[in-house]
């Protein structure tokens, strides 16, 4: 059964690649954003417990 476990920053570290996107934003066209999350999405093929999906260990 496919899993589709989502990865993000903690919400108090700063995201890079969210503020890179802000910037292309403004910068391509003229869209002014107050803050962007960036989410990473991995999909696992495989038979795992909920013990092992737990969200925290994707949590960087």
């Amino acid at each position: 059964m496919p899993h589709r476990p989502e990865i993000t920053l903690k919400p108090a570290l700063p995201d890079p690649e969210g503020h890179g996107i802000c910037r292309k934003a403004r910068g391509w066209f003229g869209i002014e954003l107050e803050d962007v999350r960036s989410v990473q999405i991995v999909t696992i093929d495989a038979e795992l417990s909920g013990e092992q999906l737990c969200p925290e260990i994707y949590r960087n």
